[in-house]
């Protein structure tokens, strides 16, 4: 047998080895990334049900009516004389309530709006109700 080949059999059989090991690892990484990819998939599919379940019931509510003609309430008062002092005694009784009850009220619109509240919008609103 020649020596040459008893030297270069080993290195040889640790490179494939180091080849084969790099191979499966990469293969390994192209799986956890594809099964990453499903649940994002699979997650944003979720989450578009739930917003077309959420666009149908608003369709048969009149929650947003209701809502549109609560808030447009002040407004219209405004333009009349008896009314201004009315929603000004209204604005200042609502900032002068608990902090908890204007995020209550607040959430209360946005859900009938339908808005999902998550813990993220719950920080909006309280930078919100600050200004």
């Amino acid at each position: 047998m020649n020596p040459l080949l008893l030297i270069i059999e080993p290195i040889a059989e640790v490179a494939k080895s180091f080849i084969d090991s790099r191979t499966k690892k990469k293969e390994l990484e192209e799986a956890r990334h594809q099964k990453m990819l499903e649940g994002i998939q699979s997650a944003e599919a979720s989450e578009f049900a739930a917003d077309m379940k959420r666009t149908e019931d608003l369709s048969t509510s009149w929650k947003d009516e209701y809502i549109t003609i609560v808030v447009s309430i002040p407004a219209i008062l405004g333009f009349f004389p008896w009314g201004a002092p009315i929603v000004t005694e209204g604005f200042e009784a609502l900032r002068q309530a608990p902090e908890w009850y204007q995020y209550l009220l607040i959430a209360v619109f946005a859900v009938g709006a339908g808005v999902p509240l998550a813990s993220k919008t719950v920080k909006n609103l309280k930078s919100i109700s600050k200004v």
